[in-house]
């Protein structure tokens, strides 16, 4: 937790494939440090996930390009300079499509990204912002995961194996870059 705590940013995503069983999901938080190394810090097993405001959106986001560009637009609001956060979510919120899943939707916003939240706008904004934006490296990790697991689902103690695994290579290349040695290339693309 104290390498998690000094990392610059943290990058987050679950992956169903490796997860055992009896659990639903394998959820990861990686950190990136202003040396740019990418680190895996925790591995969690979840027993579920909720999906009550997702699949209320689901289909109405399937069929509607409005609502579509919407989102589009309520995410591209975090590669703005700060100063226009504010007035560009705002305008948003007050030009919503008419779907009532989309309170909940800004309720659930206001209350974890909002100005006075747990994540406040300046820790997701991306402006003149040079690492990472997104978890695809996150999700590129968990396919490794996929290739290297022997079947969907393994019991316990394989994932077990297989997060080991992926500790002690991610010690090692924390270990290499602080050495200075460059990274090999990748010859299984």
């Amino acid at each position: 937790m104290l390498y998690l705590s000094e990392s610059e940013m943290w990058y987050c995503d679950g992956t169903f494939y490796v997860c055992p069983s009896i659990f639903y999901q394998i959820y990861s938080i990686r950190g990136y440090n202003d040396d740019g190394i990418m680190a895996p810090y925790v591995y969690c097993l979840l027993p579920g996930k909720s999906e009550t405001l997702y699949t209320g959106l689901q289909a109405a986001y399937k069929d509607d390009e409005q609502l579509r560009m919407w989102f589009r637009l309520f995410a591209a609001v975090a590669l703005l300079p700060l100063s226009d956060m504010i007035f560009d979510f705002n305008y948003l919120i007050q030009n919503k499509p008419k779907y009532p899943q989309l309170i909940c939707f800004v309720q659930y916003f206001h209350q974890t990204y909002g100005a006075f939240s747990t994540f406040p706008s300046p820790t997701y904004n991306h402006f003149m912002n040079f690492s990472p934006r997104t978890t695809n490296h996150v999700e590129g990790r968990h396919f490794k995961w996929k290739k290297r697991g022997t079947a969907a689902h393994p019991n316990i103690y394989c994932t077990i194996d297989l997060l080991r695994q992926e500790q002690s290579l991610g010690a090692f290349n924390a270990l290499r870059d602080h050495m200075g040695v460059s990274q090999p290339n990748d010859v299984n693309k």
